[in-house]
Order: C-alpha cells, then structure tokens, then sequence
C-alpha cells in the first residue's frame, strides 16, 4: 500500500496512507508537477513543487486564511480542545498551541473504512469533524492548519507533495492533482462555536461522540517527543511547544502521598529554590514538632542530593533502600533514579527511571523527569513490549497444587489483614507467623509493607526479612560468573542424582524444586524464542524481558486459570534460578501448599551477617497483581544484589 507526504521547508509534515490526501492539492498548480523517467519511454508524476507564497495565496482564494484559523482556534479553546484531545497530557497542553498545532491532520487515511479522514496529531480530528456536522468539516480543518501554518514560514520556502509510491503503482503518464470542492471556512467556524455553546453536549474531559472514537490516547513518551522535535522547527511554533513542554514538567502540590503536605511541600519547594540551608531550618522544626516521618525522610535525602553533601553511593543505598519501602512514593521514586545515576550506578538507575516513567498514574511533571534519566543513563528501549495477544499459550497442567488467585481491588492499595471471609487453605494473613530467629529488615520497612485487603497468596510477604542464622548456616549454593542461556541451564550442581520432576506434583524437597524450577526456566525461554523470537538469558536483560512478557500476558491484574498460574510459575522459575546462580540464594521451605510461600535463603554481606529470607513466587505474584503499585522485578533483583556484595 503506497502513500503520498508533504513536505513545508524540508519538515513533514502531512503522511496520507493508501492513497493521496485531499485538501493539500489546493496550494498546487497542475502546471507545478515533477516528473521523472522510470524507463525507457515511460515518464511518471513523481510530486508537486511550489513555494509558500504561492501556496498561500491559492488557500486565501478559498478563504483558508490565518485570520480564519485563528478565529476557529479560539472557537475551540479550551472546551473543544480539551475534549477532543488525544489523552490527559494533551489535554493538560492544549491552550499553549496556536491553530497549527490544535488542527494539524499528521495523517490522511485514503482507504478503508476511515477514508477520507484526518486523523489529527494533538486532537482526535476525526471525531471532531464528526460531530460538526458539516460536510468535509476534516478537510477545512486541515486547510485552516495549512493556512496557519504557511503564515510563519519563508515567502520562499518549498512546499513539496511527493507521490511517487502511488504513481509506481499506476500507468506512466497517469496524474494525481484533482479539483477540492470545500464547504465555506466560516460555516465550520460557527459549528465549532455552537458546539462549544451547545448545553446538549456536555463538553468536558470526553467528546460527545466517545462511542465511535477510534484514536488512541498518546502516551507521554509520544507527547514529549514530538514537542522537542517541535522546539526545534524555528519561529513562532518553536516559542509555543517550548512553553508546552514546560507545562508539562511544571509540578504541583500532589493531592495525595507524603507530600500532599502544606508543610512539607513548602519545604520542597525551597529546595527546587535552591535554598539548602532554609530548607534545613525548615525540616528541623517540623522534626522537633511531628517527628520523622516519611516526607521529611525524602526531603533531607533530596537536600543532600541537591549540595553533593555526602557520598554518592552512600546517598544512592540510603534512597534506594528506602524507597523500595515505599513503592507509591513517586518523587522518592525519581530521586532513587537520580542518586543511581549520580553514583554511576546505572543499572540501579535505568530500573527506577524505568519503572516511573512506566507508571501512568504517576504525575507527568516526574514522569518526564524520569524519561530524562533513562536517557541519560542509556535506558532508550527500543524492544517494545509484546501485545496481549501474542502471549496466551494454552498449558495442560499446572504445576502441583496452586493458589485461588483473588480479583485485585480497583482502589489504591491499603495495609492490613485479609478479611477472614476471604481466608482459605490457599490465602495468606498479611503477614508470614514470626519466629524470634526472624525479624524485618528496618530498611525495607517489611514490617508495614501494604497490601491489598484481597491479596492472594504470596502476594502480601514482605521483599525480605532478615534471618539472624539460627535456622542454620548461610547457603553455600555455587554463584555462576557467567551469563547463561536460559533455553541451555545446565542441572543444578547441588542436586545429584535428583530426578526430573513430574509436571502434575509439586516438589516436596529443596532440591526437587531447585531441579523442577530448572526445567521450569527452560520451559519459559524455550517458549519465548520459538513464538516470539526472544532470546533469554541469565542476566538483568533477560529478567526486563521475561516481565515485560508477564506483565503484558496478565495486563489485568488477575490470575484465575491453570494456564495462567503455571505462568506465574515459570516466571518465578527464572527469577529464582536467576538469584541461586548469580547471587548463591538458596531453596530451604517448600512445606506450604501455596507456592507463595515457598522460602530462599539469600547471603547478605559479611559485614551484615546473617542471611535474607525471600519468596521468590510471593513476589512475582505480587508483581501481577500490584502492577505499577509495586516495584518491578529488575529493582527487587538489584535490591537483593546489593545487600549481598
């Protein structure tokens, strides 16, 4: 299927698909073609050439002038604007774009269903010209963005429709240009007043035509991308996507979490001030009056952050440590991303960056911030993530006896005990049953780690307690340097003479579920290669893919069939055999019915002492089901690493 750009100054700026857009052919002269010879004796339409001047004057014969456009523009800011708006981060930027931004087409669908239509780079323009009721409403759209357009640029500047793909495709000689009949400017600016003014409508956060909407929202990464490459265009458009960007970035007080605080927020805004000291005094007198809490717990690490007081890598340990405790703490989540980077510590700093600017509930201002360390930190993910679809694989059996998964609330998360009339064999109480040899690391806070009121099993264990050592030595378990291929694991050296698991019973020794999780990795990356051509290693890569592919297989939050529990399996396969290889943990508690429970142990440092005592399959669940409320699997795994070096 070929396809036809047009090009203002060098810049494209229109991509018709299928076919050759409409209202574009008023700015040509059929006198005005290129041709070109593709053989002997056969010459073809390659494009039209003609310059602003010439193009501006043809649109203001049809009244397709910058007076109009503006006039229209007004007429839909910022009610229309905001309604029809391609997701919530345009909708916040829609009153810093002129008329060339608001009604710009980006692309002209010339077959199918939608022929004919705009669809609209910033507004959802097909919708829009929809409800106008205006026959080829999209069209004058379109020209009235021309229009503006053409106003800021060079009498002299080239305007160049290329339609060499469709001509390729049809006889030599054959031409493109066509006549545009367009309905009158000034009646789509009325529709677009009448529409603002029309109390049948209800224009708000969504168009009054939401049920046939068919364009998607633009994530931010879109958004801000395509305002920097605007900021680089020149004139007056560049002065407009730089104050938009800027509005993007700007922070306001958040209305919920530590800093939902008149009085700490203050405080956070001395410091993006640059007034230490004052901020200081500040944190001091709140201290003495409240005691510590967690917002001023971020705001002295972020003042030490800010005057390069302390050791990089001691300052990265500390934030990051303490925002693994709290997973909903997005601007500690942020200053985790900026410390790692600082220390050099960028694997640590791509996985916080990473997981913010991932997690559409965040504010966009810290999102757009954590999109910068990523790029910094050379964290541009270019793989892309592998639709739902593609990754349902039906599997026969399960792997021994596993938990009824509880739906996930659709509320924010909330400390506390499941409730007792969801309490079964296979659920969990919020917290494992202590022994005095176990006690919560206080730098993990697992003591008042939240969760849901329904959480499934597993789901509700802490990241790790720590383990004085009564229950035995630290494991020994042999830490491979190297990067292996998951598909090629070789069978685990502390497991002689173990035979192959079943895949209907569930390991009934430590070392029948080190060989079963073995076979269980393999399984996973054997799948990933041959349905979706991914090669799975051993290594933090091959972890960011594995949950990549979790995350999209099980979007919702929920696991209820076999198929899917043996998925939660798998991928807590290749996590455990990722820590016994590279970090030496190893399987000690299989006893429990519920997978969720099943404990490792983990060597901590030998200044620390002692071990950690972790639940592999727990966090992975927990991982499903908290989605974006919960710290991926990539920070969980550096979390561990760092404890044990």
């Amino acid at each position: 299927m070929g396809g036809c750009t047009l090009h203002l100054g060098g810049e494209l700026v229109l991509t018709a698909v299928g076919g050759t857009p409409d209202v574009e052919y008023c700015m040509f002269d059929p006198g005005e073609i290129e041709l070109q010879a593709s053989g002997p004796g056969a010459i073809r339409e390659v494009g039209y050439r003609t310059s602003v001047g010439d193009a501006r004057a043809r649109l203001a014969e049809l009244d397709l002038v910058p007076a109009r456009a503006e006039e229209a523009a007004a007429a839909a800011r910022p009610a229309v604007a905001r309604a029809y708006s391609r997701g919530p981060t345009v909708r916040a930027l829609v009153e810093h774009f002129g008329a060339p931004e608001l009604f710009e087409g980006g692309t002209f669908e010339a077959t199918g269903t939608s022929a004919g239509r705009y669809v609209g780079s910033w507004l959802d323009l097909g919708a829009l010209a929809r409800d106008l009721r205006v026959p080829g409403a999209g069209a004058v759209i379109q020209g009235l963005h021309l229009a503006a357009w053409l106003a800021e640029r060079r009498d002299d500047d080239p305007v160049v429709l290329a339609t060499a793909e469709i001509t390729a495709q049809r006889r030599p000689g054959e031409r493109t240009h066509k006549r545009v009949a367009l309905e009158s400017p000034t009646k789509v600016v009325h529709a677009l007043k009448a529409l603002r003014l029309s109390s049948g409508q209800g224009i708000g956060d969504d168009p009054p035509s939401t049920p046939g909407r068919a364009q998607a929202s633009l994530p931010l990464a879109a958004v801000l991308e395509r305002l920097r490459a605007g900021a680089q265009r020149g004139g007056p458009a560049s002065e407009r996507f730089r104050e938009a960007e800027a509005r993007l970035a700007l922070r306001c007080m958040p209305t919920r979490g530590p800093l939902a605080d008149l009085e700490l927020w203050a405080i956070e805004s001395v410091l993006a001030e640059g007034d230490i000291p004052r901020a200081l005094g500040q944190l001091d007198a709140v201290e003495r009056r409240r005691g510590r809490l967690p917002g001023t717990a971020y705001l002295r690490e972020r003042a030490a952050f800010l005057s390069s007081s302390d050791d990089p890598r001691d300052l990265a340990e500390r934030v990051a440590a303490l925002s693994t405790s709290l997973p909903d703490f997005h601007e500690l989540e942020l200053l985790a991303a900026q410390a790692c980077s600082a220390a050099d510590d960028l694997r640590r700093a791509r996985a916080f960056a990473r997981d913010l600017a991932e997690n559409s509930t965040a504010p966009d201002s810290l999102r757009v911030r954590a999109m910068d360390v990523l790029g910094e930190a050379g964290g541009a993910d270019s793989r892309g993530s592998l639709p739902v679809a593609e990754v349902a694989r039906p599997v026969e059996a399960s792997l021994g006896r596993q938990p009824s998964v509880e739906e996930r609330p659709a509320g924010p998360p909330q400390a506390g005990p499941v409730p007792a009339e969801r309490s079964s064999s296979t659920t969990l109480p919020a917290s494992p049953p202590r022994s005095p040899a176990i006690r919560p690391s206080s730098s993990s806070m697992a003591e008042s780690h939240p969760s849901p009121p329904s959480a499934p099993a597993g789901a509700s264990l802490p990241p790790f307690q720590t383990d004085s050592g009564d229950d035995g030595p630290p494991p020994e378990t042999a830490r491979s340097p190297d990067v292996e291929r998951v598909e090629e694991l070789t069978p685990p050296a502390d497991t002689p003479g173990e035979p192959p698991p079943r895949p209907d019973e569930a390991p009934k020794t430590p070392a029948a579920a080190r060989m079963a999780f073995t076979v269980l990795a393999r399984e996973l990356a054997r799948d990933l290669r041959v349905q979706h051509g991914l090669e799975l290693k051993l290594d933090l890569e091959g972890l960011e893919r594995s949950q990549r592919y979790l995350r999209e297989a099980l979007a919702d939050g929920r696991v209820r069939t076999p198929e899917e529990r043996r998925e939660v399996m798998r991928h807590g396969a290749f996590l455990s055999e990722l820590l016994a290889r590279r970090l030496g943990a190893k399987w000690v508690d299989v006893a429990s019915p519920d997978p969720g429970r099943w404990a490792m142990l983990v060597p901590q440092a030998s200044q620390a002492g002692g071990t950690l005592r972790i639940w592999p399959l727990g966090r992975v669940l927990r991982f499903v089901v908290m989605g974006h409320k919960e710290r991926d699997l990539v920070s969980y795994y550096l979390e561990l690493e760092s404890r044990t070096r």
